[in-house]
This record gives C-alpha cells, sequence and structure tokens, in this order.
C-alpha cells in the first residue's frame, strides 16, 4: 500500500523531459508513493481536490503553462493549500514564477534515485513537523539544508534552527522567509549561511516560535541561498588547488615590489589577507580571521602565491594514515558501549618544551584518516580548545589540547576529568612543564608520549598507543 501520493503537471513534456518524469515516477513508486501523471492544469487541481497529495510536481519549462496563476489557485484553496510544490526546470531557478511558495527544484536532467530520495526526505520531514508543534529534528544525510529552509519558508514557519556537524555548531533565525542570527563561529551573516550550506552530514533541530534578539545582518532565503550557491560552487572550482585546512601560509622572504605592493594596497581583500598574514596562520585560521567571504579569501590567497607574495606550506598527502582500522574500531565500540556512554570520546593532547604550533599539530593531524578538523581562530602558538573529531564508522573521538605547562596545570584536571586518555607532544620534559606520568596517574588515565619532530606517523603510533589501553569512564 502507498504511503505517499505524489501528483505531476506535465504540459509539453517530450523527449528528455519526458524520460525525466517516467525515471522519477519509477523512483517514487519504488519508494512507496502512488504517482499520477496530469498534462492539464484544470485536471491536475480537480485530482488534487478529489485525494490530497503531499507534492505536486509541475514542469515548469512549458510555454503553454501560467505558472503564477496556478499556484495562486492551488494557495488559495484550503483543501490544497498546504501542498507541497516541486518545481522541474531547466532554467536559472531565480525565473521561476512564484519562486516563494516552491519548496524544492529539481534541476534537469534529474538523478532520479537522488531526486526520489530528496522528496521523500521532504514528506517525511513535514509530517514530522505537522506532528509536533514545538521542535523539529532531523538527519542532513537524509535532508540537506536548503531543502530544510525552503520547507520551512513556504511554510511560514518562524524560529531557531541550531546544527550540530562532527563537534561543529551553527545557528540561525527563520522569520517568515527572513533569516537573522546566522552564526558559524566565529563567522557571522553570509560568511556563516555559505559554511552551513557546506555541511552534508549532522544533526538540525528547529524550534518554533523562538526568534532571538533580531541583531545582525537580515538576508531574504531565496537571494541567499542563490549568493551561497554561486560562492559554493567558486570554492569547488577552486578545491583541486586548496590547501589544506592545516596548512601553514606565510608572507614569503623576497621583497615585494611596488607594482605588486600598489595592486594589493587597492583590493580590499588582497589588503586585508596581506595583513593578517603579519602573523603565519593556517588556512582555517586565516579564513576566521579575515571579514571576508571564504571564496574571496580564498581566490585573494591564489592570487598572492601566484605573485610570490606568500607561502604555502604543509599540504596534506592524499594517502593518509589510518589510526583505527576496522578490528580496533569494533574493539573501542564495545567497550564504550559497556560503559553507557555516549560515542564521542575526548582524547586531551598536551605539550612539551618545544613551542609546537597549531599548524605542525594540525598538519600532523590533517594525515590522518577520518580526521576532521574543528572549527577554530588561533592562529598563536598557544593552543588550548578543541582540535577536531577523530573518526571511524561508528567510534567518534573528540581531540582536545591543552598546554602543559606547569602554570598552567589546572586546565588539564579540568579537561582530563572527562578524558579516557590522553597524548603528550613535544620534547623531553623540563623544570617548566608537567611530568606526563603525573598526569596520567592524577587523572587516572592511559597518556602516550611523542617526543621528537612531529610527524603523522608518530602521532598515530601514539593515539593508537592511548586507545589501546583506555577504559572508557562510566556515566
Amino acid at each position: 500500500m502507498s504511503t505517499h501520493r505524489a501528483v505531476a503537471l506535465e504540459m509539453g513534456a517530450t523527449g528528455p523531459r519526458a524520460r525525466d518524469s517516467s525515471s522519477l515516477a519509477s523512483s517514487l513508486t519504488a519508494r512507496g508513493f502512488s504517482y499520477d501523471r496530469y498534462v492539464e492544469p484544470r485536471a491536475a487541481f480537480d485530482a488534487l481536490l478529489e485525494q490530497p497529495a503531499d507534492v505536486l510536481l509541475v514542469d515548469v519549462d512549458s510555454p503553454w503553462l501560467d505558472l503564477r496563476e496556478f499556484v495562486e489557485k492551488i494557495r488559495h484553496d484550503p483543501r490544497t493549500a498546504r501542498t507541497l510544490l516541486v518545481a522541474l526546470a531547466s532554467g536559472d531557478p531565480r525565473e521561476i514564477p512564484a519562486r516563494r511558495e516552491i519548496a524544492l527544484v529539481l534541476n534537469k536532467p534529474i538523478n532520479a534515485d537522488e531526486a526520489a530520495s530528496r522528496l521523500e526526505a521532504l514528506v517525511a520531514t513535514r509530517q514530522r513537523a505537522a506532528s509536533n508543534t514545538r521542535e523539529l529534528k532531523g538527519d542532513l544525510a537524509q535532508l540537506p539544508l536548503p531543502d530544510l529552509l525552503q520547507l520551512l519558508s513556504v511554510s511560514r514557519s518562524v524560529g531557531a534552527l541550531a546544527v550540530d556537524s562532527a563537534g561543529r555548531r551553527a545557528s540561525l533565525v527563520l522569520d517568515n522567509g527572513e533569516l537573522r542570527d546566522v552564526q558559524f563561529s566565529p563567522a557571522a551573516g553570509m560568511k556563516a549561511f555559505v559554511r552551513m550550506m557546506l555541511l552534508t552530514e549532522g544533526a538540525f533541530v528547529f524550534t518554533h516560535g523562538v526568534v532571538g534578539s533580531g541583531a545582525g545582518e537580515s538576508m531574504t532565503l531565496g537571494p541567499a541561498l542563490f549568493e551561497a550557491t554561486r560562492q559554493i560552487d567558486e570554492i569547488e572550482r577552486r578545491k583541486a588547488s586548496l590547501p589544506d585546512q592545516w596548512s601553514e601560509i606565510r608572507r614569503g622572504t623576497k621583497a615585494v615590489d611596488p607594482a605588486t605592493r600598489a595592486r594589493i594596497d587597492s583590493s580590499a581583500v588582497l589588503h586585508d589577507v596581506y595583513e593578517l598574514l603579519a602573523t603565519p596562520r593556517t588556512l582555517a585560521a586565516l579564513l576566521d580571521a579575515s571579514s571576508f567571504g571564504d571564496a574571496e579569501v580564498l581566490e585573494a590567497i591564489e592570487t598572492l602565491r601566484l605573485e610570490g607574495v606568500v607561502d604555502i606550506a604543509g599540504s596534506g598527502s592524499p594517502d593518509r594514515v589510518t589510526v583505527i582500522d576496522a578490528n580496533f574500531a569494533a574493539a573501542l565500540l564495545a567497550r564504550m558501549e559497556d560503559t553507557g556512554r555516549s560515542l564521542s570520546r575526548m582524547l586531551v593532547l598536551t605539550r612539551g618544551t618545544t613551542r609546537v604550533s597549531d599548524a605542525s599539530i594540525l598538519r600532523a593531524l590533517g594525515g590522518l584518516s577520518g580526521f576532521v578538523p574543528a572549527e577554530h581562530s588561533s592562529s598563536g602558538t598557544v593552543l588550548i580548545g578543541p582540535l577536531g573529531m577523530l573518526r571511524a564508522g561508528d567510534v567518534r573521538i573528540e581531540l582536545f589540547a591543552v598546554p602543559k605547562d606547569r602554570d598552567l596545570y589546572p586546565l588539564c584536571a579540568v579537561f582530563g576529568a572527562t578524558a579516557d586518555a590522553a597524548i603528550v607532544v613535544g620534547e623531553a620534559e623540563g623544570p617548566e612543564q608537567v611530568d606526563a606520568a603525573r598526569i596520567g596517574q592524577e587523572m587516572g588515565i592511559p597518556v602516550a608520549t611523542v617526543a621528537g619532530a612531529l610527524s603523522t606517523g608518530l602521532l598515530a603510533d601514539g593515539l593508537r598507543s592511548a586507545l589501546g589501553q583506555m577504559t572508557p569512564r562510566r556515566q
């Protein structure tokens, strides 16, 4: 028995259009949808009156269809007002009439299985929203953020959206199609919104009725989505030549000639990036520190690199080192489940006498398979805070850095209280350093030490050693 109903209006759908529709119909039917096709607006509307549908698909390329008039008719009748409208289009989505009433645009040529999956997630999320008037929860792997926001917008929803993706948190307020208080720490506004739209996994919670302070930049959802898509396309286009997030970027050693300096000073974004690089920074730190959008900063970095003004060090190798193989992951997972705690573990990284920069730590971590760097704005040599997440299957291990300096030892005790293991990175002990054995003894956790020049291989060995001795704490 079908659980959902889809109705399609395909005026003048011939050739590739018809093939798109036929393959989509097959994919939806396989997912439990009933599917009825009509070639005349009145017939489609009467079918909706006779039996409500979850979704109405409209091929908007037909020159004989007055889409605005048809949509107004659908929305003004209470029996069809809540039907989700989905457009099949080959042109610019911004030119679709009544665009604000469209929950989803499927661009031709259509990948039928992917489109059916998105439609199924859209319908399921609408049903969950109807059954819970306070909170709407879901998974970005099933419903992408652009689809979710468009669904909430056409539903005239007002509330706060929070997203948690591998320890990175983002939030915004949606008020009848307007976006406010967009935050993806430390970024805000459009820069934060673009980063949010890049998230492909994680959990979201939309709390109805929460509108926040109303502070910060206000954006209309439709134009914001188009601008974010433009910037994301630019970032994707540059992906092959981009350095890794943990790569260190610094000014070059050669003097800047007058012509190049004049070019830098005449461009706001080039000047901003050049001035920020008075202190060497990781790419992640540089993106965070600049007030310009990530796409603009990446373009500026490439321009300055080609001019010989900046150097990029430590870009990672595509060959990653595996810390947790399948057998090791299964054993860790079993130990975590026995404690009744969540799968996410905190691992404390401390430091030795050598001032290991954040860039060198992140370069070494970046070579590990399954490592996802945390969003952070550190640009100096003292690193306190989350480094990122090490993931292998269902195992999630949060990596948190704390200096091992004696004066800062209380921080080790605070963060170590919830840690299951520690790894000490650096050279031999000195008088200003806390003994690694003391850390393990007082915290009651295994400690591994990585001495000498930091590398991905040595770091992987140390992590395996500490994790192999780990006994997860009980709740």
